[in-house]
């Protein structure tokens, strides 16, 4: 088409048409090849090169030599990556329990080849999400629900520990899981909650006594020192009433044998 159209307008020669429009396809087509023969694996990446369907090699981060049409690159990130599940298991004590479990992981250079070969790309929904399933039954199963609550710190690391054991062998290293929450049936929260209102109502009972105990105390003690201070009291008045009544009968005169003066001195308190 090309060439009759230049024909019959500029009268060109159909042959020289041809001719160009070959080498342009020719050009075309080694760009095509040229541009097909590199690849870019970024940092982070690796990339697994296959040749007509099967693996042959694992390439590193940059830039990297195939072949156009014969070989392809499938990237994987060896970077640490985040899966979130959602899982339900029952507690020791038969309760239902769901949870929402987050883990951080990466794949190991040296064993992704063996990864891709066993397990493809999809290994999260092969491989870590029912790992992730069965630790979290297996961590709850050993816990009351109201274990679960109080010893949070040690059901993430049971069900850690059963992760990363189940994981390495594929070449997966576990940095962290998280359980990010827990949730119970109704039932038991509303149970949980009725408990929490009985032990602040035996606390604030326990404070009452206490302070009912203190002021007895305190009242007792204050009776002690009122008692205390009317015995002394009665006492110093007894003490001047016999002093006043000697003064009130004595004469003036002093007896005819001579003492010491102990006898006046006891009667006067000096």
């Amino acid at each position: 088409m090309l060439a009759q159209y230049l024909h019959e307008e500029y009268d060109v020669n159909p042959k020289v048409v041809h001719a160009v429009e070959a080498i342009v396809g020719i050009v075309v087509l080694a760009l095509i090849i040229c541009f097909g023969c590199f690849r870019t694996i970024g940092a982070g990446e690796i990339g697994i090169v296959t040749r007509l369907g099967e693996v042959n090699r694992v390439a590193e981060s940059g830039l990297m030599v195939k072949i156009p049409f014969v070989e392809g690159v499938i990237k994987m990130d060896t970077r640490i990556q985040k899966r979130e599940v959602k899982s339900s298991a029952a507690t020791k004590d038969l309760q239902d329990v769901e949870g929402t479990l987050a883990l951080n992981y990466s794949i190991n250079k040296e064993t992704a080849l063996k990864l891709y070969k066993e397990v493809g790309v999809n290994f999260e929904q092969n491989i870590i999400e029912p790992v992730l399933h069965e630790s979290f039954k297996a961590g709850t199963a050993q816990y009351t629900a109201e274990g679960l609550i109080t010893s949070r710190a040690e059901v993430k690391e049971a069900i850690l520990t059963v992760v990363r054991e189940r994981l390495a062998p594929y070449g997966i290293t576990v940095a962290d899981l998280n359980i990010v929450n827990l949730d119970f049936s109704k039932v038991f929260n509303d149970a949980i909650e009725a408990k929490a209102v009985a032990q602040k109502e035996v606390e604030k009972a326990k404070q009452e006594l206490e302070k009912t105990k203190v002021e007895a105390e305190k009242k007792i003690k204050e009776a002690e020192a009122e008692a205390e201070a009317q015995r002394l009291q009665q006492s110093t008045l007894t003490d001047l009433m016999v002093k006043k009544q000697f003064i009130e009968k004595w004469n003036g005169q002093f007896p005819n044998y001579m003492g010491d003066g102990s006898w006046l001195k006891a009667i006067l308190g000096n």
